[in-house]
């Protein structure tokens, strides 16, 4: 706390909407995060009582569900860097019409998409070798789903909305609400205290649609406060130059997640050649992980916001500080959180298996992620300061290449031909985290992403 308390003056905004601090846009961002995650485990682990088949089902569809929030989140995301770069300018007025063009666009495009996946959605289904009870469940639950999908869309972009005005306490409470309806719904549809039109897997589906309907609603409520701007006045004529900027900023992110998504699943193919220990072992780990570098990638949201501030205000020594700042908090997060894995490893491990021969594999693949995760922390902090700035085709150029020739290929090689086993497919998940977190770190210190501004002449 001494190191933020040193740091004061780059860790706390000043702006018309009031004071927009570090810690006060990040604690309400971590729960927000745990509790989205939440949502989703709950409603396995209530499933899990009703039957396999239910589980396998709704499992498999919200694989696919994960693939389209990817889509809402990055035209979110891209949306969020232009706002902040505009509001740290003093461009209130553009950022609320960029606000209300990225509303209808997201509104249109979530229509349009959940109308044809949820009429294809048996098909689509069955491209993921579905077949019989479940085939037809994941079905049920992927059209329900899929046909109110604007419900999820606004959610997400009223999220990253409300945080470029500081109020992510807003979305907190909002994803709170949400899994709390969700899980209540679920538990009605499983356990049945009493008779309800809810049930089996189409009931968890309504139960999800009801949770975000009611979320949509506390959401719209509560914007109402912030004082966006937004204004019908931004969609006529049709705003062709705004549409084309949101999307300049959001596919080089979108491409670059798409890929790291794609490799993944690749990696996990490689890893299926080492036996079934091993995926079980992967997928094990990445759960654990994920709480490891949780913290990371919340703080690197954040450093996206402000850097986006800073930059459009022309504070850019300040944004420099706050990079190095970032990077010395999230490496220190990550490197303890990763030791305490280690130190604490059988009782971490006990939670998901008892397994020995796949207890004794995990262990030195958490010592090789402790270098995962420093590498994780330079990406998580250096990347959101690019994309904070507006420099994310940079980023896509280093992260599309690296996590298919040295992720994979390396994964191959040590793991497979050199036969390290699943360690040494770790070793070339650090080494890919590595190489793009320190090709980010050096073109920050280039300096050029100071030429990348997406801002928007005063217009007060």
């Amino acid at each position: 706390m001494g190191f933020l308390r040193a740091n004061r003056d780059i860790n706390r905004l000043e702006t018309p909407e009031g004071q927009i601090t570090l810690l006060g846009l990040f604690v309400p961002l971590l729960i927000e995060t745990l509790l989205r995650n939440l949502m989703g485990t709950v409603s396995v682990v209530i499933l899990s009582q009703y039957s396999d088949n239910a589980v396998a089902a709704v499992g498999a569809a919200t694989q696919l569900l994960n693939m389209v929030q990817i889509f809402y989140t990055l035209v979110a995301t891209g949306v969020a860097i232009i706002i902040n770069q505009n509001l740290g300018a003093g461009n209130r007025r553009y950022s609320g019409e960029v606000a209300t063009v990225a509303l209808a666009l997201c509104a249109g495009l979530s229509i349009l998409m959940g109308a044809a996946m949820s009429i294809f959605a048996l098909p689509l289904m069955g491209m993921m070798q579905l077949t019989g009870e479940v085939l037809v469940l994941a079905a049920d639950y992927f059209r329900i789903v899929t046909a109110l999908a604007i419900t999820q869309a606004l959610i997400t972009l009223f999220s990253f909305i409300v945080r470029c005005y500081g109020r992510t306490q807003i979305a907190m409470v909002v994803a709170l609400v949400m899994n709390v309806i969700n899980a209540l719904l679920c538990l009605l549809v499983v356990y049945r205290p009493f008779e309800t039109p809810l049930q089996g897997v189409a009931g968890i589906g309504w139960a999800r649609i009801i949770s975000e309907a009611v979320a949509l609603g506390i959401m719209i409520i509560a914007i109402r406060r912030v004082k966006v701007g937004f204004t019908l006045r931004a969609l006529r004529p049709l705003p062709v130059k705004m549409i084309r900027q949101i999307f300049a900023v959001s596919i080089p992110p979108g491409i670059a997640n798409l890929s790291y998504g794609v490799s993944q699943v690749v990696s996990t193919a490689i890893i299926a050649t080492l036996g079934m220990a091993a995926v079980s072992a992967k997928v094990y780990l990445s759960n654990i992980f994920f709480y490891v570098y949780l913290l990371g990638m919340c703080l690197g949201q954040v450093t996206t916001i402000m850097i986006g501030r800073m930059v459009g205000a022309g504070e850019y020594q300040k944004a420099e500080r706050l990079n190095r700042q970032n990077i010395v908090i999230g490496i220190a997060c990550n490197v303890v959180l990763s030791v305490l894995v280690v130190a604490f490893y059988r009782p971490v491990l006990g939670m998901f298996t008892s397994s020995e021969e796949i207890i004794a594999m995990c262990l030195p693949v958490m010592f090789a992620d402790i270098l995962v995760e420093i590498g994780r922390a330079f990406n998580n902090i250096e990347g959101g300061c690019l994309n904070g700035a507006g420099d994310m085709v940079f980023s896509m150029a280093i992260s599309v290449p690296s996590c298919w020739l040295i992720s994979i290929l390396f994964s191959y090689i040590l793991g497979v031909a050199c036969g390290l086993g699943l360690v040494g497919c770790w070793i070339a998940f650090a080494m890919d985290e590595l190489a793009r977190g320190m090709a980010q770190m050096m073109r920050w210190r280039s300096r050029k992403w100071m030429s990348k501004s997406l801002i928007r002449r005063a217009d007060g």
